[in-house]
């Protein structure tokens, strides 16, 4: 599974969690997709904050979901835990912003090897979340203790879409992805 950058496989596992998201019922708002020449952000004069990926709208009610696309998990043994980690910038903006907007966020982390699917609200993915930087780091992290998340299940590889991600630019046709029948996406 040859990926030509990280990019390039978060922006497939972001299409992923929406079809998963879709198939849930919900309708989505993509962030991600957003080409401004970097991560969007939620912009004023003097701050801004990265985006979260996703809106995801269902029943009346809207939760903002960040998707992680990673390769497989830590086995912390010093903390006796699973983890993932994100950059610590990265968490504090999403924090911001679903605060700032008023709206519940979610953490989703799609693990490729082995095949999984976790998410947690971001107070609850927080609970034991531990910051690290060190020399063997080129920017603070945060690293989440995986029993905190609920855990879905995927059979087989994890079905990422193959379909090349676009972002979404008025002047321009736009692509919809439609997964095939049943609930997953398909496979590679």
């Amino acid at each position: 599974m040859g990926f030509r950058s990280a990019k390039e496989l978060g922006d497939k596992g972001e299409a992923w969690v929406r079809a998963w998201l879709k198939d849930e019922g919900y309708q989505v708002i993509p962030f991600g997709l957003i080409d401004n020449g970097g991560a969007p952000k939620l912009e004023g004069w003097i701050e801004s904050e990265i985006l979260p990926d996703i809106a995801a709208v269902k029943d009346g009610s809207i939760t903002l979901v960040e998707v992680k696309t990673k390769h497989r998990i830590t086995d912390q043994r010093a903390r006796k835990r699973l983890e993932h980690g994100i950059e610590l910038h990265c968490w504090e903006d999403y924090q911001k912003v679903a605060q700032k907007m008023g709206l519940p966020c979610v953490l989703a982390i799609l693990q490729l090897e082995p095949p999984q699917f976790y998410m947690a609200p971001l107070e609850e993915a927080a609970i034991g979340a531990v910051h690290y930087s060190g020399p063997n780091m080129p920017k603070p992290m945060i690293y989440f203790d995986m029993r905190r998340f609920e855990l879905y299940d995927i059979e087989g590889e994890v079905p990422i879409p193959t379909m090349p991600i676009n972002a979404l630019k008025p002047w321009e046709t736009k692509t919809v992805f439609k997964p095939q029948s049943g609930r997953q996406p398909p496979l590679f």
